[in-house]
């Protein structure tokens, strides 16, 4: 696979997951407030976005889960209406070109998102829970549907810092089911995954003016 190829990919299983993280895949993650640390909580006070980023290869594929928190300067009421609105994120989430929402369950929701990955296009079905009440969105792939990637599950999490500052923890575990280069993941996972959380919080801080 040339490495314009595999940079492609590498992207792709980064850049996924843009919006329940339910029964087997979430035991696989973390509690989102184990990543609420001094450290991380000082980068964030300061305007950085604490990132990690863990990869495992099986059977010679890769798979990688990142985390991101940032900081928000608004209410967890505002920053969760705006991920709420998926059929927005085209206007100002990376990468993304189209959503689609194709089921409206009463527990979860079928949404069909599209994303522009340097010149292909990526498509994948995700089942998105939402609970307004620990303001957690959480997601994994629909098995029924049609998708450009093995594997995806990941949440957003909200927690209120102060009266009017809301933490963001945004984590996605991708399977592309395909090899990809070591540097070329570490690299794309301290690069891209921040810009997710930057493209909510402007959006939300602007009240929904910004686009990108």
């Amino acid at each position: 696979m040339p490495f314009s190829r595999r940079r492609y990919w590498i992207m792709t299983i980064l850049m996924l997951g843009m919006t329940a993280v339910v029964s087997g895949e979430e035991s696989k993650m973390r509690d989102p407030s184990t990543y609420l640390t001094p450290e991380n909580l000082k980068k964030v006070e300061a305007g950085e976005m604490a990132t990690l980023f863990d990869r495992n290869k099986e059977g010679g594929k890769s798979a990688g889960q990142g985390i991101v928190i940032g900081l928000i300067n608004k209410p967890m009421d505002a920053v969760w209406k705006v991920l709420l609105d998926v059929n927005a994120h085209p206007e100002y989430m990376p990468r993304v070109v189209k959503t689609e929402v194709y089921d409206t369950g009463t527990e979860e929701i079928g949404v069909k998102e599209t994303l522009k990955i340097l010149y292909k296009s990526v498509s994948y079905h995700v089942l998105q829970r939402n609970d307004e009440t620990t303001h957690k969105s959480t997601w994994r792939l629909d098995p029924g549907k049609k998708n450009d990637i093995a594997d995806t599950y990941g949440y957003w999490a909200l927690f209120p810092h102060g009266d009017t500052q809301t933490i963001a923890v945004y984590a996605v575990h991708v399977d592309s089911g395909l090899p990809v280069p070591q540097i070329v993941e570490d690299f794309l996972g301290r690069q891209d995954l921040p810009g997710v959380v930057r493209a909510v919080k402007n959006r939300t801080e602007s009240d929904g003016k910004y686009k990108k």
